[in-house]
C-alpha cells in the first residue's frame, strides 16, 4: 500500500506537471488566434490522452494547433456567409464547436428569409396590379361619364335647337327684313339629316341670320 501510495502522488505530481507544461504551450499557441480567442479555450481543446508518459510535448502542440486551425477556418467560414444570423451561428459555434450545426442554422435561416422575401414580392405585385387594375377602371368610368355628359349636352343642344325653330315663325317673303346695301338675299339647297339641320338652324339663330325653312 505505501508503494502504490509513493506511485500515485508520483504519477499525480507528473500529471499536474504536465498539465502546467500544457497551459503554457497552449498559451503560446493561442496568441497567434487572437481573431477568434473566445472560441479556443483550453478546456475544449484539452484531450486527457496528453497527459499520458507516451504522449510528447510535441506531438501535443503538433494537435493542439491543428484543432486551434481548424476553429479558426471554421469561424471565418461562418463569417464568410454574411448572414444576419451570424451571431447566433457563432454563439452556437462556440457551445459545440459543431461546424456542420451552425451552417445549418444559417442556411435555414436564409431558405427562410428568402421565402419569406419572395411571399412578400408577390403580395407586392399582386397589390400592383390590382391598383393598376382599379386605375384602369377608373379611367374607364371618367371616359364614360365624359361620354354621357357629352351625350346630355348634344341632347339638351338639339331640343333647344328644335324649340327653337319650333317657335320661331316661318317668314313669307314679303315679311322678309328689308334688304340693306350690305345683305344679301340667297338660296341653299340642303340635304342633311334632321338633326343636322337643327344644328344649321341653331347656328344662324346664334349669329342673327334670317332664314325660311321649306321642306322638299
Amino acid at each position: 500500500n505505501a508503494i502504490n501510495e509513493q506511485v500515485q502522488a508520483f504519477e499525480e505530481k507528473r500529471r499536474k506537471e504536465k498539465r502546467e507544461e500544457i497551459q503554457r504551450m497552449y498559451e503560446d499557441c493561442a496568441s497567434e488566434y487572437e481573431d477568434c480567442r473566445e472560441f479556443i479555450n483550453l478546456d475544449k481543446l484539452y484531450d486527457s490522452k496528453w497527459e499520458n508518459v507516451s504522449v510528447s510535448m510535441k506531438s501535443i502542440k503538433k494537435d493542439m494547433t491543428e484543432k486551434m486551425s481548424a476553429i479558426q477556418t471554421a469561424v471565418s467560414s461562418i463569417k464568410a456567409m454574411r448572414s444576419d444570423k451570424e451571431p447566433d451561428a457563432l454563439a452556437l459555434y462556440e457551445r459545440t464547436l459543431n461546424l456542420n450545426d451552425a451552417i445549418q442554422m444559417i442556411t435555414t435561416y436564409e431558405q427562410n428569409k428568402a421565402d419569406a422575401l419572395k411571399r412578400e414580392e408577390e403580395r407586392r405585385q399582386r397589390e400592383e396590379e390590382r391598383r393598376r387594375q382599379a386605375e384602369i377602371e377608373r379611367a374607364r368610368a371618367a371616359e364614360r361619364e365624359a361620354i354621357r355628359r357629352e351625350e346630355q349636352i348634344r341632347k339638351e343642344e338639339r331640343e333647344k335647337a328644335q324649340q327653337t325653330v319650333e317657335q320661331t315663325p316661318v317668314i313669307a317673303d314679303d315679311e322678309l327684313p328689308f334688304e340693306q346695301p350690305s345683305t344679301v338675299t340667297a338660296f341653299y339647297r340642303v340635304v342633311a339629316t334632321p338633326a343636322e339641320l337643327e344644328e344649321v338652324e341653331m347656328a344662324f339663330n346664334s349669329i342673327g341670320i334670317y332664314f325660311e325653312r321649306r321642306t322638299v
